[in-house]
């Protein structure tokens, strides 16, 4: 993996999952799921104040899709929405200005200074991210409920604090959620996401995900949740669940279209095939190691244990639950601890002078 794809999925990890906010006064918590609907009803109602013009309707799962696990456990730790980036463009494929009640001198300015710091993004990923940088800024000036977070915009998604509410439609107390819009072509956003929210053992949702997108490392592509898949030119490759499954096939990796939503059945593909301990690395090292209470699957912790020396992995983001933990030395888990907390801390300060600017 690229330097630069290693240090985004640092940092989109953090983002995902409720992080964005910790630390400030708009701190996030975890929903329960009868709260999720009638939160996101709420939601919807502040967001057409920034908006009035985009006939969005987001209890409309076909428009406004539920990613991941949401609504699928019983509590979750945000709320994933999905929204085709054809919602805010015109016929001819072009921004939407006048719909959006956007500037367009506004965006060419804010495009040229990404573009300027941008190292490896396309002009069509740093397009979407100008776009969605000047949604979260008109978010943020119309209305006062939703808090988008404008410094962490990506090239796909916009995070938000958001009050929660219940069944009732009353606001509960100083109780809110991290509330993601992710925008991009809303069928690969629903296989790229997509979560059963029940899972054996220590398993999450990311674990198939990263798993997949593992494969593509050790393939010399890139996998990105909201585009696709990209040679090493920058050209897609995949943005099917057909072609994901025809680029597998031709590299020694064979699994039914059915099966590729299954964890297990996806890492017995990679065990049969020729590429096993590269992808291995690429996911373990490249990809989990640097992912915020990710914890190894069980059935890898042999393979960790005994690779982890000679290519570098520390478990640093291991949760405290792992039974990985307990098969480290004693004084090497409080080391971990120790540098864990330390960067928590150095984070949650970090959001805190980004909130106060």
């Amino acid at each position: 993996m690229k330097l630069t794809h290693f240090l985004e999925s640092v940092e989109v990890a953090w983002l995902e999952g409720g992080n964005v906010f910790t630390g400030t006064e708009r701190a996030t918590d975890k929903i329960l799921r009868e709260n999720i609907e009638p939160t996101i009803k709420e939601f919807e109602k502040n967001f057409k104040l920034a908006f009035p013009k985009v006939k969005l309707d987001f209890s409309d799962t076909e428009k406004v899709a539920r990613l991941g696990s949401v609504g699928k456990k019983e509590v979750s730790g945000d709320i994933d929405l999905g929204i085709d980036l054809h919602e805010f463009l015109n016929k001819d494929g072009q921004i939407n200005f006048k719909m959006l009640g956007l500037d367009q001198k506004e965006f060419d300015t804010t495009f040229n200074l990404i573009k300027s710091r941008a190292k490896t993004a396309s002009d069509k990923q740093i397009m979407v991210r100008s776009l969605l940088t000047l949604i979260s800024n008109k978010i943020n000036d119309s209305q006062e409920e939703i808090h988008s977070s404008s410094k962490d915009v990506t090239t796909a998604s916009i995070f938000s604090s958001f009050p929660q509410y219940d069944t009732n439609g009353n606001k509960i107390p100083n109780k809110y959620v991290q509330i993601d819009l992710n925008v991009g072509p809303l069928q690969w956003l629903k296989f790229s996401y997509y979560s059963t929210g029940s899972f054996p053992g220590n398993l999450k949702g990311l674990h198939r995900t990263q798993l997949i997108a593992a494969v593509f490392d050790a393939l010399g592509m890139t996998f990105k949740h909201e585009s696709g898949v990209f040679d090493k030119e920058r050209n897609v490759v995949a943005t099917t669940v057909d072609e994901v499954i025809q680029l597998f096939a031709k590299h020694g990796i064979k699994i039914k279209p059915e099966d590729i939503y299954d964890f297990d059945k996806m890492l017995d593909a990679v065990d049969k095939s020729p590429l096993k301990d590269t992808i291995y690395e690429k996911y373990l090292k490249g990809r989990l190691d640097n992912m915020r209470d990710a914890d190894i699957p069980e059935r890898m912790h042999d393979w960790w244990l005994e690779n982890r020396d000679r290519i570098g992995m520390r478990g640093l983001w291991l949760p405290e639950s792992s039974k990985l933990l307990k098969r480290l030395p004693k004084e090497e888990v409080e080391r971990l601890k120790n540098e864990r907390e330390a960067k928590d801390a150095e984070k949650i300060l970090k959001n805190q002078k980004k909130v106060s600017k």
